[in-house]
């Protein structure tokens, strides 16, 4: 896995891409899209298994009801596939979790090469 920064980006961005759908979903009121969603969604331990449950979630969205997702929907359960699977490596959850360390995240990282 990459660098700190660069975790901290993934689970960023699939948080957005969720947000996203979760707001399209709601305003639209598609329910089945988001008791899948929301089966693992948001993540509220960033641990490995988290990332995995919601990466299922999703994948079994996708797989179920992907033919009736719109094509902006389909790309962002793509790219949310994605990040999920990037992120449920152990590597990628410990890295995210010291970015949130003020202070310590550098002095970690420094001593860590």
């Amino acid at each position: 896995m990459g660098s700190t920064r660069e975790s901290s980006a993934m689970a960023t961005e699939l948080d957005a891409c969720c947000r996203s759908l979760f707001d399209d979903w709601c305003e639209r009121r598609h329910v089945l899209p988001l008791a899948y969603l929301m089966q693992a969604w948001p993540v509220m331990a960033p641990c490995p298994a988290s990332y995995r449950r919601l990466h299922e979630a999703l994948r079994a969205l996708f797989e179920s009801y992907g033919v009736d997702l719109s094509s902006d929907e389909k790309g962002l359960v793509l790219r949310a596939l994605r990040y999920a699977q990037l992120c449920s490596t152990p590597d990628a959850v410990v890295m995210s979790a010291m970015s949130g360390l003020s202070g310590l995240s550098g002095a970690i990282s420094t001593a860590l090469h």
